[in-house]
């Protein structure tokens, strides 16, 4: 509001004062000349103060770019990380320890999925690793699996799951932990961390990746019937999404689940 003021002021100055300025001038007034060297002054002061302005707008302009150019590297190197994890591996044959996931029918209440017999995962040092916040924890993780460290990554994973069962990250960390036993063909573990990822945050970031994952690892574990009952909640729940709803429908013509499934 200064420099509006300053500069309403200089303009009144410069188109009121010229004829007066004419007329003493002529008869040498010297309040006329003084007042001109202080208009002078002033629009000397608006130049500067107007470059100071550009400087700070071209500045900002700078750093929000680099802000725009750094989070789309982020999120391209995450999507390309997820799109490696997510590529279709050959399917295996069940283990004798399978229960069936209560999907039989669509009404069901896919929210509450009968859990997955699985053994225990073996702890190592990487469990017993301290972190001071659960983000630190999860990006210890996290990088873990970027560098394919798959089974340190499944004890960081599962320790974090553990350790913050309540945490905002809790439904990332269950995917994550169901992609490092989903690449490695262990798809009864990776079926109950999917179904664990999706009951526990429902509505979160993950929880459309979760279900399809799950559908996916029942599918590879011979599971047709539960595995097509789970995509079509995937295209129900979450078809807002073109590239969860997209690959839903695609493993469902895979599957043949609308001929009879």
């Amino acid at each position: 509001m200064k420099y509006i003021s300053a500069l309403s002021l200089s303009l009144l100055l410069m188109f009121s004062l010229p004829v007066f300025a004419q007329e003493d001038s002529d008869n040498g007034n010297p309040n006329v000349a003084a007042l001109q060297v202080k208009l002078t002054e002033m629009e000397e002061q608006i130049r500067r103060l107007q470059g100071l302005i550009e400087k700070n707008a071209y500045e900002n302009k700078q750093l929000q770019e680099k802000l725009e150019k750094s989070n789309a590297d982020v999120e391209f190197r995450l999507s390309e990380i997820e799109k490696k994890q997510t590529q279709p591996v050959a399917p295996a044959a069940p283990p004798t320890t399978s229960q069936d996931i209560q999907t039989d029918t669509p009404d069901n209440d896919s929210d509450k999925l009968k859990p997955v017999s699985v053994a225990p995962v073996p702890t190592n040092a990487e469990t017993d690793k301290k972190f001071a916040k659960p983000l630190e924890h999860y990006n210890y993780a996290f990088n873990l699996v970027r560098e394919k460290k798959y089974p340190e990554a499944a004890n960081s994973f599962t320790a974090f799951t553990q350790s913050y069962p309540k945490d905002p990250l809790i439904g990332n960390a269950y995917y994550w932990l169901g992609e490092t036993n989903y690449v490695r063909k262990d798809y009864l573990r990776a079926a109950d961390n999917f179904r664990q990822g999706y009951e526990s945050m429902p509505t979160g970031p993950k929880a459309g990746d979760n279900l399809l994952k799950l559908a996916l690892s029942m599918n590879a574990l011979k599971k047709q019937k539960e595995a097509c009952v789970v995509l079509k909640q995937v295209v129900i729940k979450f078809g807002n999404s073109a590239t969860i709803k997209g690959r839903a429908e695609q493993e469902i013509a895979s599957i043949g689940c609308n001929g009879g499934q």
